[in-house]
Protein backbone atom coordinates (compact mmCIF):
# COMPACT_ATOMS: atom_id res chain seq x y z
CA UNK A 1 0.00 0.00 0.00
CA UNK A 2 3.22 2.44 0.59
CA UNK A 3 3.93 2.17 -2.93
CA UNK A 4 0.60 3.78 -3.92
CA UNK A 5 0.86 7.04 -1.62
CA UNK A 6 4.89 6.95 -2.60
CA UNK A 7 5.89 10.47 -3.16
CA UNK A 8 2.37 11.85 -3.70
CA UNK A 9 0.24 14.62 -2.36
CA UNK A 10 -2.37 13.32 -0.42
CA UNK A 11 -4.27 14.44 2.49
CA UNK A 12 -6.23 13.12 5.80
CA UNK A 13 -9.06 14.16 6.85
CA UNK A 14 -9.48 14.81 11.05
CA UNK A 15 -8.20 15.87 14.02
CA UNK A 16 -8.23 12.97 16.30
CA UNK A 17 -5.56 10.23 17.04
CA UNK A 18 -6.44 7.74 13.80
CA UNK A 19 -5.79 10.94 11.86
CA UNK A 20 -2.97 12.39 13.18
CA UNK A 21 -1.49 8.86 13.24
CA UNK A 22 -2.11 8.68 9.63
CA UNK A 23 -0.75 11.71 8.71
CA UNK A 24 2.50 10.93 10.40
CA UNK A 25 2.77 7.75 9.07
CA UNK A 26 1.89 9.51 5.41
CA UNK A 27 4.50 12.04 5.95
CA UNK A 28 7.29 9.38 6.04
CA UNK A 29 5.53 8.16 2.23
CA UNK A 30 3.92 10.98 0.26
CA UNK A 31 5.64 13.77 -0.49
CA UNK A 32 3.29 16.27 0.93
CA UNK A 33 0.36 15.76 3.86
CA UNK A 34 -2.56 17.80 4.18
CA UNK A 35 -4.33 17.37 8.00
CA UNK A 36 -7.65 18.57 7.16
CA UNK A 37 -9.85 19.53 10.35
CA UNK A 38 -13.45 21.28 10.74
CA UNK A 39 -12.33 22.58 14.22
CA UNK A 40 -10.13 25.41 15.76
CA UNK A 41 -7.57 22.85 17.56
CA UNK A 42 -6.57 18.52 16.87
CA UNK A 43 -8.27 16.90 20.16
CA UNK A 44 -5.59 14.20 19.49
CA UNK A 45 -2.84 13.02 22.58
CA UNK A 46 -0.34 15.79 22.80
CA UNK A 47 2.60 13.28 21.75
CA UNK A 48 1.13 13.15 18.21
CA UNK A 49 0.30 16.54 18.07
CA UNK A 50 4.01 17.51 18.57
CA UNK A 51 4.73 14.63 15.76
CA UNK A 52 2.67 16.28 13.41
CA UNK A 53 3.45 19.74 13.61
CA UNK A 54 6.87 18.56 13.54
CA UNK A 55 6.76 17.06 10.27
CA UNK A 56 8.00 19.85 7.99
CA UNK A 57 5.85 18.21 4.91
CA UNK A 58 2.51 18.13 6.77
CA UNK A 59 0.42 20.84 6.83
CA UNK A 60 -2.57 21.38 9.17
CA UNK A 61 -5.63 23.27 7.72
CA UNK A 62 -7.70 24.34 10.86
CA UNK A 63 -11.35 25.24 10.56
CA UNK A 64 -12.35 23.65 7.61
CA UNK A 65 -14.33 21.33 6.01
CA UNK A 66 -14.22 18.71 2.78
CA UNK A 67 -17.11 19.95 0.59
CA UNK A 68 -16.77 18.49 -2.49
CA UNK A 69 -14.31 15.63 -3.98
CA UNK A 70 -14.04 15.96 -7.54
CA UNK A 71 -12.19 13.47 -10.12
CA UNK A 72 -13.40 9.68 -11.44
CA UNK A 73 -10.01 8.23 -10.32
CA UNK A 74 -8.10 10.83 -8.60
CA UNK A 75 -8.48 14.02 -7.36
CA UNK A 76 -8.45 16.47 -10.40
CA UNK A 77 -9.49 19.85 -9.15
CA UNK A 78 -10.93 21.81 -6.04
CA UNK A 79 -14.47 23.53 -6.00
CA UNK A 80 -12.49 26.94 -6.66
CA UNK A 81 -11.14 25.49 -10.00
CA UNK A 82 -14.63 25.42 -11.02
Amino acid sequence: MANFFKGKVVAVVGGGNAALDAAEVMSKIASQVYLIYRKAKLIGFEILVAKVKDKSNIKIILNSEITEILGTEKLEKNKSDQ
